[in-house]
């Protein structure tokens, strides 16, 4: 009997710019996002191929908002939530989640609506250049991808805010 294995991607910096990340499968780069510039709240990612523009918007009610290939039409509007959670609808409508589940380890999960892991987010906040480790527990889901790219910008965003009240405090 053989166990599932979950696959192992490896985040990593590039050279030169400490807002922009390359996913590793193995060897091979998985996909690439960066920020448009120091202080920017949106980032451009690219995975297998597709351009994804992932961009946090609003003051009072704050939201995360995917654009698809230069899409003038938002694909979806995700609700920032300050308790550390983000629900998002898949194209199979299916509802996941992705929530804090170690925040002495600095680990995150999105899970299905039967509580099981989907992809698991392990962050290195101190790491120059190995950022993170992302466990990928079902592949077979088709908006995983989306999931990877939205689950790093939500970790990325919450780790620039506690940098920001850290700053003021």
């Amino acid at each position: 009997m053989k166990i599932n294995q979950p696959e192992i991607l490896q985040i990593k910096t590039t050279r030169g710019s400490r807002r922009a990340y390359e996913f590793f499968s193995g060897d091979k780069i998985f996909g690439k996002m960066h920020y448009l510039n120091f202080f920017s709240q949106a980032a451009i990612a690219i995975i297998n191929g597709q351009t994804w523009k992932l961009q946090r918007r609003g003051l009072w009610k704050p939201y995360i908002e995917l654009l698809h290939e230069n899409g003038k039409v938002p694909l979806t509007r995700l609700p920032f939530n300050w308790n550390y959670r983000l629900k998002y609808t898949g194209s199979n409508s299916d509802i996941y989640e992705f929530r804090q589940v170690n925040c002495w380890k600095n680990s995150w999960i999105w899970f299905d609506d039967k509580k099981n892991p989907v992809v698991e987010f392990k962050s290195r906040i101190m790491s120059k250049s190995n950022r993170g480790i992302v466990l990928v527990h079902q592949k077979d889901i088709p908006d995983v991808e989306v999931m990877i790219l939205l689950g790093w910008f939500m970790i990325k965003s919450y780790e620039m805010d506690s940098v920001a009240v850290a700053a003021v405090v």
